[in-house]
């Protein structure tokens, strides 16, 4: 719920609600070793265990572990104010947390952290001491603010062991958690036995990954395909799509909900990923059917709800102890105008004829990177505040980015005119079997192919020429099965690099592969 409070800019009341529950945290304690509590069957922790002990925040949490979205909300707003009060008293206690989550979470030091109820349905589910995304995700967000606090207090020693830590997290997700050959992030590791990865993930497993930014912008758009095929998803009669928060059973609480916080996670992650007219789906799909049922979306439902629209949709990310604001709009491609005003930031678009744009007001002044949609076939001019400035393009989704770097200040107006306008490139299907060869055809003369990314080792044999990609469908790899059509398919996904024009852009193509059948090859 803070997340809204900074949005809004009640950054007063944020701070206050930091020093009331930093001031319950426990600093000393003789409590150090793991205890199950045997009165509640071993399935929580005893009141004598580590978990209780140093650096727990004892205030409203019962046996939950809470603090560690508290201290992540608290970032966030600590980025938007760069408030020197808020980092004082915000630097040692997240030090302190993140003692207690390595203790607690990580026992045997290996960068993978237990998530023990720390997100909002995890009551019944339980990862039996094994490695996992969601607390995983958080420490190492955790340590990078720790890191840039560091660096801001001179602390050479503090900052190489928070970056050091930061590197072990990130090598540990992605050698054990990370599936290659499926393109996302599992849910689980086991503890002891085989120490089985649990493949079929639930939104968290896809959602904070890229949040925290521990996968590539490829791999996020990988990771997203999996909600799409994995998981149960609804469309709603008033518009918008509802994703199920996992595939798992049986249907009860919190194993296998339908829960409006979580899909407005997926929402953010989309909009992270740069896919703009699915993160605005799902955003529908949050918000139109919760007030159509229930008159409003809850505490908890508007709080995400401004962080989405402003940091995903318009694209506002704020990081003010680093002298910097990123703005990377994800507006749909056929939105001719928008604006949003907040406290902090004030962002208003319009696009006319061959010119788009954008105005940027800051409260507070810093440097912006900014990276901008540009569906054309080439930019003829850009300019910030009248002047012209210097840019680079870069490939995305169905579309090119146009990014450039503007010093300090308070005010900004980015135009850029194009020429020859273009849709935002959807998918194309191919159908094949295994072993068949493909034959894909760029059939607009403006267009080239420039190369394939295949990380899921689905095609064979692959060339590449400016018009047509030719391969052969590879044997799927087990695992990634889903039933369709009466069909068990195994689905992936590879990406291609295109250019249009003057400009590249990039389209993911997702193959689902049929047992013994035809398979589905989506451009």
């Amino acid at each position: 719920m803070i997340f809204g409070g900074t949005v809004c800019g009640w950054h007063d009341r944020v701070k206050a609600e930091a020093a009331y529950y930093v001031g319950s945290q426990v600093t000393e304690s003789d409590k150090t070793l793991a205890k199950a509590d045997p009165g509640l069957r071993l399935c929580v922790q005893h009141q004598d265990s580590r978990f209780y002990g140093r650096g727990h925040i004892v205030q409203d949490q019962a046996f939950y572990n809470m603090q560690t979205q508290f201290f992540d909300q608290i970032v966030y707003d600590w980025r938007w104010t760069a408030d020197p009060e808020l980092e004082k008293l915000l630097r040692p206690a997240l030090d302190l947390h993140l003692e207690w989550v390595h203790d607690c979470f990580d026992p045997d030091d290996d960068g993978l952290y237990e998530s023990y109820i720390n997100t909002w349905p995890t009551d019944s589910v339980w990862y039996n001491g094994g490695g996992s995304v969601e607390e995983t995700a958080y420490a190492y967000r955790g340590h990078q603010a720790a890191r840039d606090m560091a660096q801001r207090a001179g602390d050479a020693a503090s900052t190489e062991y928070h970056s050091a830590m930061m590197n072990k997290i990130k090598s540990a997700f992605l050698a054990k958690l990370w599936i290659p050959r499926r393109g996302h992030a599992g849910a689980y590791i086991e503890q002891a036995g085989h120490g089985r990865l649990h493949e079929d993930a639930w939104l968290y497993s896809i959602c904070l990954p890229i949040d925290a930014g521990l996968v590539t912008p490829r791999q996020a758009a990988e990771s997203l395909y999996y909600t799409e095929w994995g998981l149960q998803n609804d469309r709603t009669p008033f518009g918008g799509r509802e994703v199920w928060t996992s595939n798992w059973l049986p249907g009860i609480w919190s194993v296998r909900p339908l829960c409006l916080l979580d899909y407005l996670n997926l929402s953010l992650a989309y909009f992270q990923a740069d896919f703009a007219e699915d993160g605005w789906d799902i955003l529908l799909g949050a918000v139109l059917p919760a007030c159509q049922h229930f008159g409003a979306t809850g505490v908890g439902g508007a709080s995400l709800i401004l962080r989405v629209t402003l940091e995903g949709l318009f694209g506002v990310l704020a990081d003010y102890p680093n002298g910097m604001v990123r703005f990377t709009p994800h507006l749909p491609a056929d939105w001719d105008r928008a604006s949003f005003r907040t406290p902090d930031v004030a962002v208003q678009f319009e696009r006319a004829d061959n010119t788009d744009t954008w105005e940027v007001e800051l409260t507070r002044p810093a440097a912006m990177e900014v990276v901008l949609p540009v569906r054309a076939k080439r930019i003829t001019a850009v300019t910030a505040n009248g002047k012209t400035v210097g840019y680079e393009v870069l490939p995305s989704f169905g579309h090119t980015l146009l990014k450039m770097n503007l010093p300090a200040g308070s005010t900004v107006k980015v135009v850029v005119t194009v020429e020859d306008r273009l849709p935002q490139f959807g998918p194309v299907y191919v159908k094949g079997r295994v072993g068949q060869g493909v034959t894909l055809k760029v059939e607009r003369a403006d267009v080239r192919i420039v190369d394939i990314s295949d990380p899921q080792c689905v095609l064979t044999g692959t060339s590449v020429t400016p018009s047509t990609l030719i391969g052969y469908l590879a044997q799927p790899v087990l695992g990634a099965i889903a039933k369709a059509d009466g069909d068990h398919v195994a689905r992936h996904t590879a990406v291609a690099t295109l250019q249009v024009g003057a400009l590249p852009f990039e389209w993911s193509q997702r193959v689902a592969y049929a047992t013994g059948c035809a398979i589905f090859l989506e451009w």
